[in-house]
C-alpha cells in the first residue's frame, strides 16, 4: 500500500482485495503513521549512527473515491509523488 497527501488530504492505494482498504471503506475508524526518510547520519561509530527524519500519526476515518475523473487525478499525483515528470510519460 502507499500513499500521497494532496493538500489537506492523504489518499490511500492499494489493492481492492486488501482487508485493510475494504475494512476502511465500511467505516473503520483509522490511524496512519507515516515517517518520511530524510538522511542518514554516518558516525565513527556504528552504535553512533542516526537518521533525520519526520513523522506523523493520523486518526480519522477514510471514505471511497468513487469520481474518476477525481481518481485520475489522485493517480497523477501519486505517479509524480514517486516519480517527479513521469506522469507525462506513461499511457
Amino acid at each position: 500500500m502507499i500513499h500521497v497527501r494532496v493538500g489537506d488530504k492523504v489518499y490511500l492505494h492499494g489493492s481492492p482485495g486488501s482487508r485493510t482498504l475494504q475494512a476502511l471503506a465500511r467505516g473503520a475508524e483509522a490511524c496512519l503513521c507515516v515517517t518520511l526518510l530524510d538522511g542518514l547520519v554516518l558516525a565513527r561509530s556504528a552504535m553512533h549512527h542516526s537518521m533525520n527524519y519526520r513523522s506523523v500519526v493520523l486518526f480519522g476515518r477514510a471514505s471511497v473515491v468513487d469520481d474518476p475523473i477525481e481518481k485520475l487525478e489522485i493517480l497523477r499525483a501519486l505517479m509524480e509523488h514517486l516519480v517527479p515528470g513521469r506522469w507525462a510519460d506513461v499511457r
